[in-house]
């Protein structure tokens, strides 16, 4: 029951959100506005969830009741709670499955949504149906900066080859980093300074909201790259050149990080995301 009090009060809220994004774009021909009663919802005020009575006006809620009411909407008791975000996605840059995703977002209530590395030439196909007031404010990493042979290059070049389980990448490792088809669209190589003065033009021309780094297994990148030739993730000598480049002035850095338990105590834990 609580469940469904809470998914209904969503709903509402979902449905105003949209009311107020399309309020703001200036873009939109919008029909005259109702004014909204919203009664016995308990509404999250920052700390916990206080039973109050909000109206909105013109797409923007208030506590002052206006002089006419057009509706008044009894949330049952439901919690209200401010639009939702997802900042940890690979969604979002896919022609073939947008629309969907972009319905699952509204409907769960997520209106927010940061793509932490993704195919360029995807976003840019669905950028028609994002950040717009009917759907998902969207930033995306246009790619990420990875070394050779590592994580993002087995990823996307496994997905890209049909193998979209890591047993399946594993399986047919060999292939895989042979593959270049998705490189400078869902990944950058950087493996050393000459590579990222040479591509960084190119991945500012992508027009990245921010900065996405790989750093996997980094306190031992030396080692591993005397064991199979190559490190994995980019070398962290590179990391200080990188921050110096994408804070002159902008994007902002989200760092991806695979370590041991060894490195715990100089990084966060497996696959943690942070800003610099």
């Amino acid at each position: 029951m609580l469940a469904k009090r809470i998914q209904t009060a969503l709903v509402w809220v979902v449905s105003l959100q949209l009311l107020c994004g399309l309020r703001a774009n200036a873009q939109t021909q919008l029909p005259p506005q109702k004014t909204y009663q919203f009664n016995n919802g308990q509404w999250f005020d920052g700390k916990q969830f206080q039973p109050q009575t909000f109206y909105a006006v013109n797409g923007l809620l208030t506590h002052r009741k206006p002089k006419v009411v057009d509706e008044v909407v009894d949330l049952q008791n439901g919690y209200v709670v401010p639009p939702y975000g997802d900042v940890h996605t690979h969604n979002l840059d896919n022609p073939y499955n947008i629309d969907p995703q972009v319905g699952m977002y509204l409907k769960d209530g997520v209106f927010y949504v940061k793509v932490l590395c993704n195919s360029l030439s995807g976003a840019r196909a669905v950028a028609d149906k994002v950040n717009r007031p009917t759907s998902v404010d969207v930033r995306y990493a246009m790619g990420g900066l990875d070394g050779n042979n590592s994580h993002a290059l087995m990823t996307y070049e496994g997905i890209g080859l049909g193998y979209y389980t890591y047993q399946a990448q594993q399986a047919h490792k060999a292939e895989i980093l042979k593959s270049r088809r998705r490189e400078n669209d869902c990944y950058y190589i950087i493996d050393t300074q000459a590579d990222l003065d040479r591509k960084w033009p190119m991945i500012l021309a992508g027009k990245p909201d921010f900065i996405k780094v790989f750093l996997l297994h980094s306190e031992d990148f030396e080692k591993r790259k005397q064991a199979q030739g190559y490190g994995e993730g980019i070398d962290p000598k590179l990391l200080p050149k990188i921050v110096a480049k994408a804070h002159a002035p902008k994007p902002r850095l989200p760092l991806h990080r695979a370590i041991g338990v060894q490195g715990i105590t100089r990084a966060f834990i497996l696959f943690a995301h942070f800003f610099m």
